[in-house]
């Protein structure tokens, strides 16, 4: 059905990266749980159009970020994802892969009916071969606050791309070091 597809596009200020993005809901969870989870499908191609000179053929400039959300409303406060993920980039180093695995879990505890506390974890099940590249699990701890017209999001994470392939291919802020960035979203909720 058409109401369980999402379309979208973007362009980021940094790395002047252009993405095209869907998201396909493939099952719904029910509350009579004769449906226990939903799934989800999200993909992305992402042209990189900064540094012309370095890619010598258009087809260098692609990634691509593949991602199946199992995601689960076990309580009215708790709610539960499983996200395996596969990233491509068409053009790396030598010594760096050209497709990434990862599994990232997340969580959300709602501690009243305008207010969640949301947890992420992120792990890359493939490493590089490159010895002095360290890369780095995504951590995310987020507050989340809800009005009838939008949604307030602050969280303090150690990922540092705004584009998924880029976080689990080369994140290498650790937590062990203090390296965390402060992030800020607002959504702005429709309803037609």
């Amino acid at each position: 059905p058409i109401n369980n597809l999402a379309i979208g596009f973007g362009a980021t200020k940094n790395k002047k990266y252009v993405d095209f993005n869907a998201k396909y809901a493939i099952l719904k969870q029910r509350k009579d749980w004769s449906i226990p989870v939903s799934v989800t499908f999200f993909t992305n191609v992402v042209i990189h159009t900064n540094d012309k000179e370095q890619y010598p053929k258009d087809v260098y400039r692609l990634s691509y970020f593949d991602q199946l959300i199992i995601a689960a409303r076990l309580s009215p406060k708790i709610s539960l994802q499983v996200a395996p993920s596969f990233s491509h980039y068409n053009a790396m180093d030598s010594a760096m892969s050209h497709n990434m695995v990862a599994l990232s879990v997340s969580g959300r505890y709602k501690l009243s009916p305008q207010s969640s506390i949301m947890l992420t974890y992120m792990q890359q099940l493939t490493k590089h071969d490159a010895a002095n590249f360290k890369l780095r699990p995504g951590i995310t701890v987020g507050w989340e606050i809800a009005t009838s017209s939008h949604a307030f999001q602050i969280f303090l994470t150690t990922l540092q791309g705004i584009m998924p392939q880029d976080n689990v291919t080369f994140n290498t802020l650790d937590v062990n070091r203090n390296q965390f960035l402060l992030g800020f979203n607002i959504t702005r909720l429709w309803g037609f």
